[in-house]
């Protein structure tokens, strides 16, 4: 998918996705001497929300401040309630069913194999 975004009438950007991310810009012209400010990217990683901090560096300004949620406990509750949910199936299909250690029968007189006698030796 090919999304085309025009600026103004001497600039265009094409943003190329194949997936949501990530994704590639292409500028349609180049910019003669192009001036960067100094920028720098401040982490704070945490055990369940990582900060990110985009801080100009000549004035000491906060550009962008964000924030990303960790998905580790989500996933392990949601892998916890699905396990609860296997377990309540596996349980609930034996509910009504009637017990099945006294249904085998035996002809009467019958030995049980190891106790049958061998039988004579060939020869």
């Amino acid at each position: 998918m090919i999304d085309l975004a025009i600026f103004d009438h001497r600039t265009s950007i094409i943003v190329l996705r194949w997936r949501r991310y990530p994704f590639t810009i292409i500028l349609k012209r180049a910019v003669p001497d192009p001036v960067l400010p100094e920028i720098k990217i401040k982490i704070d990683p945490g055990s369940k929300i990582t900060g990110l901090a985009v801080v100009n560096q000549a004035t000491g300004e906060v550009i962008l401040a964000a924030e990303i949620e960790h998905r580790g406990e989500t996933i392990k509750k949601r892998m916890q309630e699905r396990a609860a949910r296997r377990r309540d199936r596996r349980n609930r299909k034996t509910r009504h069913r009637k017990p099945r250690f006294l249904n085998r029968r035996r002809i009467e007189g019958q030995l049980p194999p190891s106790k049958e006698p061998l039988p004579p030796p060939d020869r």
